[in-house]
């Protein structure tokens, strides 16, 4: 079985952030849960001299916010943190998959494909289900290529705001949607997911913790952040992003060559 944990970043103004990033580690419960854990508590008693209840969050880091505010924390020591946790997936050989969507572009399409104003909370609940659907793509054609017989389930950061939205799409690709909602993304999937869909690796629910709960979405959270920022190149994007490049498996070719390699699932 692999834990799959995912993370979202870009969630704030699209003018400042234009892409949605969903990303997430897959993680072998029996071979790598403990050590990746064990990795996380280190580096936690490295860098904090009072650790209990301190989370790791890239974007608080990043931005000396809330626990590592930049009074107490400089910047060269809450880069150092960053480092540490992005060199985490190569060296305990996580995959790394990711969707992603530009709001900007959604939100200036979307209103010429129905004709009418969308309201914004609709909008965005577009643009999180389509950057879902991407890294779905991705999970579901690298278990079947690579670990046909595993399952994976998912978790994901317990955010109210888009809970039922990752829920009700979620079922829908597996093809336990409310039959209305199925019978419309039936209608208008195209071949790729039509080979994909619907799932048959990734099982269950989604599973919503918050990160004090399940310390693996740290890296989670810290890859959406660095694909986010490597996507817009923003400042410091290559220290962030680089040493995890390796370990990303949601590129065009996995998905172009998902029909010959269906062959031999």
């Amino acid at each position: 079985m692999r834990l799959v944990y995912l993370d979202e970043a870009g969630t704030s103004n699209p003018k400042d952030e234009p892409f949605l990033v969903i990303a997430g580690i897959a993680v072998n419960a029996d071979r790598q849960f403990k050590e990746v854990e064990s990795s996380l508590d280190g580096l936690l008693h490295k860098h904090v001299a009072e650790p209990d209840g301190i989370v790791f969050h890239a974007m608080e880091l990043w931005h000396g916010t809330k626990q590592f505010h930049r009074d107490r924390w400089p910047l060269e020591k809450r880069l150092e943190i960053l480092d540490d946790l992005a060199q985490i997936p190569r060296k305990l050989g996580l995959p790394i998959f990711y969707g992603s969507t530009n709001r900007l572009e959604i939100r200036s399409a979307l209103p010429s494909l129905t004709g009418t104003p969308i309201r914004q909370d609709v909008l965005e609940r577009a643009v999180h289900a389509h950057s879902f659907l991407h890294f779905i793509v991705q999970l579901e054609t690298f278990m079947r290529a690579n670990y046909p017989n595993e399952v994976a389930i998912l978790i994901a950061e317990d955010r109210p705001e888009v809970r039922n939205t990752v829920k009700f799409t979620h079922g829908v690709f597996r093809g336990r949607g409310l039959k209305q909602a199925q019978a419309g993304f039936d209608a208008i999937k195209n071949k790729l997911l039509g080979q994909l869909m619907p799932l048959e690796t990734i099982v269950e629910t989604v599973h919503f913790v918050q990160k004090r709960e399940s310390s693996l979405l740290q890296i989670a959270d810290l890859c959406a952040f660095a694909i986010k920022r490597n996507m817009q190149k923003a400042q410091h994007w290559e220290r962030l992003y680089i040493p995890l490049h390796e370990q990303v498996i949601s590129r065009r070719d996995v998905a172009q060559g998902v029909a010959e390699r269906r062959q031999s699932f």
